[in-house]
């Protein structure tokens, strides 16, 4: 998805840009900035955890971020209890 945005970023002919990431979105602007940190004037990471920085994995499995899982796409499929289940059931 960052080089989607890249793609994007070069369309619109910017050459350095300022990037602000909230919630999920935050992993992908760290993933531009990071693929792509001589184009990237300023970043603002906001309101989310970065994977594997600090106790990222204790807080991924806090029961109060139900959200970051809800439209998860489990390879497992449809009818077994999966993610993917519950998030058909939800959305019903």
């Amino acid at each position: 998805m960052a080089q989607d945005i890249h793609a994007l970023v070069k369309s619109l002919k910017y050459d350095r840009i300022r990037l602000v990431g909230h919630d999920i979105g935050l992993m992908v602007a760290y993933a531009y900035a990071a693929q792509y940190p001589g184009e990237v004037d300023r970043l603002v990471l906001m309101e989310a955890f970065l994977p594997g920085v600090g106790e990222w994995n204790n807080v991924f499995l806090l029961r109060d971020l139900w959200h970051f899982h809800f439209l998860r796409q489990d390879a497992a499929g449809a009818g077994d209890g999966s993610r993917t289940d519950l998030s058909r059931t939800l959305l019903e």
